[in-house]
């Protein structure tokens, strides 16, 4: 099993974070090669610098000329397929960018980590301008150096292979910021918005430290918020260097990544928060919503029990599990899209299996199979239905007998290790 921990102590950005993965081991040609086919004219560099005396990583997305894409002007421009250049950037949707994404050659995983940041992105902005995700336009997140750092960071957090993520307490600075909107306090209202539920701490300087990008990508691969303990044997570690200079520490972001010993391998463990309410006072069809409104919100798991209730009223049982930083959030979701009056919560350790995310080829089309993990060893594989659904309606087949034939190419997976 392997683990990833990413520490910001002193801030976050998208740079930066691509930075210190690629310090910590993913410098390789594959990333880019991989970098260079996304379909937008820019050209990425790292280099080898210092901050405060630690060697460090930073990362460059430039245009052709060498200047630094982040400081080009941003203009309106009516087609949204107009060429990027220095003098023009097209303000982009949500699915332009998604477009972009799709277009290069990204492996599989790290497409669907970049599509997930700029979800999120989009969610916050939306949020914050009270408008649909459909409607927000990127401004610098949309920008050419964004799509560079979510995709280049995506890719390069492929390249290591992780089991788990974990995000330790995140610096988000202080003072105020200077942005196309007028100057506002720190955080900025995008960056809050996606800090919500996650432990951070004000400082160590009155500057922006996390980035709206840096935040959204944290969100996209995170699969644990805290200072966890995390052991096993240290296989990378490298820092990833910020625009800043700071008077007592290093502007920059710590990856370390952690080999679990051959003899821990088997059950992971880790820590999760239960959630439970009891409703007797709610239609089915509302109940019914709320399940897979709990799951997109960031539940693990969620499921509804029928029980007795006091004075003997039929009711249902409503619980999920979710990550001990995101369980005052789903709580307070609970709260006000259920009946319910109260939500009880507390924290149980769990143990689980390893995952891991194949594809297969199953009438000339990719099919996603997720792995049951002991250690190197695959006990099950299982398709997933919603690609399954996907391809019996492309073809007019009915789901079981795709379903049936991708189980039984990924039997292959099933073996010892070696």
């Amino acid at each position: 099993m392997r683990t990833i921990v990413i520490d910001p102590a002193t801030g976050v950005a998208g740079d930066m974070l691509t930075a210190a993965l690629l310090a910590a081991g993913a410098d390789l040609p594959e990333f880019w090669a991989a970098l260079a086919s996304l379909p937008i004219p820019i050209r990425c560099r790292a280099e080898k610098v210092q901050k405060r005396g630690i060697g460090a990583v930073k990362f460059h997305v430039e245009n052709a000329d060498g200047v630094s894409v982040d400081k080009l002007t941003f203009s309106r421009v009516k087609s949204p397929r107009q060429l990027l250049t220095p003098e023009a950037h097209p303000l982009r949707g949500l699915a332009e960018v998604s477009g972009v994404l799709r277009r290069a050659q990204l492996p599989p995983r790290a497409l669907e980590l970049a599509l997930k940041a700029f979800q999120l992105l989009a969610e916050a902005e939306a949020a914050v301008h009270g408008v649909s995700v459909d409607e927000v336009h990127f401004h610098e997140v949309g920008a050419l150096d964004a799509i560079a750092d979510i995709a280049a960071a995506s890719l390069a957090l492929s390249l290591l292979k992780p089991d788990r993520v974990v995000v330790r307490r995140i610096a988000i600075g202080g003072g105020t910021v200077k942005t196309e909107h007028g100057i506002l306090p720190v955080p900025a209202p995008a960056t809050a918005k996606l800090l919500l539920g996650l432990p951070s701490v004000s400082g160590p300087v009155d500057k922006e430290l996390a980035t709206p990008t840096g935040m959204a990508l944290l969100r996209a691969f995170a699969d644990e918020f805290g200072d966890l303990r995390v052991g096993g044997i240290l296989a990378g570690e490298g820092f990833g260097a910020g625009n800043l200079d700071l008077p007592d520490r290093p502007n920059a972001v710590r990856v370390l990544v952690f080999d679990e010993a051959e003899n821990q391998r088997g059950g992971e463990e880790d820590r999760v928060s239960v959630l439970s309410c009891a409703i007797d006072d709610m239609s089915g069809e509302l109940l019914g919503a709320l399940i897979p409104r709990l799951i997109e919100a960031g539940a693990l798991d969620a499921l509804c029990l029928p029980c007795v209730m006091k004075k003997n009223r039929q009711g249902m049982r409503l619980e999920l599990i979710c990550l001990p930083a995101d369980a005052d959030r789903l709580a307070r979701l609970i709260l006000r899209e259920s009946s319910s009056l109260g939500v009880r919560i507390h924290e149980e350790r769990r143990m689980k299996l390893g995952r891991e995310f194949r594809q297969v080829l199953c009438r000339g089309e990719a099919v996603t199979v997720k792995l049951a993990m002991e250690g190197h060893r695959v006990l099950r594989a299982a398709p997933e239905f919603d690609q399954c659904l996907a391809l019996a309606k492309k073809l007019d087949l009915p789901v079981a007998a795709i379903f049936r034939e991708v189980e039984a190419l990924a039997q292959a997976f099933l073996r010892s290790p070696e």
